[in-house]
């Protein structure tokens, strides 16, 4: 289907024009695929155009919201939720409703005028807050910070004595030497829902997902490479014979010579995962050692011998550097943890959810589509409470 075709059969619809045959001419767009850029650009487009025309109507708009989500999802696609095909359509679909419907209609407030919200219910979780900063920061050795997503692309002093480049979603540390006899650090964290990358003094490059840090030399020694890692980090290790590279993440250690491969050690999950994409890795930590090939992952919980996992579906594992949420049989907690990160919001959740969830967003999803989305599993609804939202089992209506 062409672009000109596409538009015709979207704007129809969005007037109430739109006959059963156009309809499933335009829902087959879904189940062809390739289309997603173009539903996206033409109802955005024709959101802001109405809006600009003052002719935003939100009752109207509620029930278009509705009307196509119902279209979708009672759509007969051939797809198959195991695999998650079926979420990236309905995650699409919500997506282009929170174009048209701009987002509002999930933060209606549906208690009436001076009623309280109930207290928390026993059985219900908090989602632990991890310590984040409020920005992308750098932290140079003598403790001053830099905002460096508040700055404009250039050089940035990194250290009395050397600089770095910053650019766009990233700075480039690359061929920085410092004249110091001492080893001096650096230290970049990100916020919860950011990301940063970062090209260290070697080559090496390394993705910081949102609520982490990592800390390193400013120029590494002439005989080792080491760094630390807190919460997520991708790594492309630049290959050095002499030289191997150790990644710190608390009591365990990461060693390698040139590879890539995912670390993910966040405090408020049960397992510290090494996954590795290219070359090979040894894990140690204080309960044993283990060597990984790659599509393999090392899983370790407390002071217990690292374990490990085959087959890994490493598009999965590589979801969150392109700013992709993904669950693929996640359970409620994982889901609300998951969420907390990337939208930095305080999420209660009913341990009675026993469910799990298949879902797929792209990176410019808001947080209403993706609660949106999850709650038309049918396994889960949001409501906001005090300080936050309670994910709710709807069969039970806890907490």
């Amino acid at each position: 289907m062409d672009r000109k075709r596409l538009k015709e059969l979207l704007v129809a619809y969005r007037e109430g024009s739109l006959d059963r045959p156009g309809l499933r001419e335009l829902l087959d767009t879904l189940r062809e695929g390739g289309h997603e850029d173009g539903w996206t650009e033409i109802l955005r487009s024709e959101w802001e155009r109405t809006k600009d025309a003052g002719r935003r109507d939100a009752a109207l708009e509620e029930r278009l919201l509705e009307r196509l989500m119902t279209d979708i999802s009672g759509y007969a696609l051939p797809l198959h939720p195991v695999r998650g095909r079926l979420w990236k359509g309905l995650a699409l679909a919500a997506m282009l409703a929170g174009i048209v419907a701009g987002g509002w209609w999930l933060w209606r407030d549906s208690r009436r005028p001076g009623e309280k919200v109930p207290p928390m219910a026993e059985g219900t979780r908090q989602v632990p807050r991890l310590e984040a900063v409020d920005r992308v920061t750098l932290t140079r050795a003598d403790g001053s910070t830099v905002l460096l997503d508040a700055m404009v692309d250039g050089v940035v002093e990194v250290d009395a004595s050397a600089d770095a480049v910053k650019g766009g979603d990233g700075i480039r540390y690359a061929n920085v030497q410092s004249p110091q006899a001492a080893t001096v650090y650096n230290t970049i964290a990100t916020p919860r829902g950011g990301r940063f990358r970062i090209t260290l003094s070697d080559g090496s490059r390394v993705w910081l997902n949102a609520a982490s840090s990592l800390r390193f030399p400013v120029a590494f020694p002439s005989g080792s490479r080491e760094v630390e890692v807190k919460g997520q980090a991708y790594f492309e290790v630049a290959r050095e014979k002499a030289r191997p590279f150790r990644v710190r993440v608390g009591e365990a250690e990461v060693e390698v010579l040139g590879t890539h491969f995912d670390i993910m050690a966040y405090p408020d999950e049960s397992e510290l995962l090494t996954t590795l994409v290219e070359g090979s890795v040894r894990f140690r930590s204080p309960g044993g050692e283990t060597r990984l090939t790659p599509g393999q992952q090392s899983f370790i919980r407390g002071q217990d011998a690292p374990r490990v996992r085959d087959n890994i579906d490493m598009e999965r594992v590589m979801a969150w550097r392109d700013g992709i949420i993904e669950f693929r049989g996640d359970d409620i907690g994982a889901v609300c943890r998951a969420l907390s990160r990337a939208f930095d919001v305080n999420l209660a959740y009913d341990e009675a959810i026993r469910e799990r969830f298949h879902a797929r967003f792209p990176g410019e999803t808001g947080l209403e589509t993706v609660l949106k989305v999850l709650e038309m599993t049918g396994k889960v609804r949001f409501e906001r409470g005090e300080g936050g939202i309670w994910a709710k089992s709807p069969k039970t209506g806890r907490p």
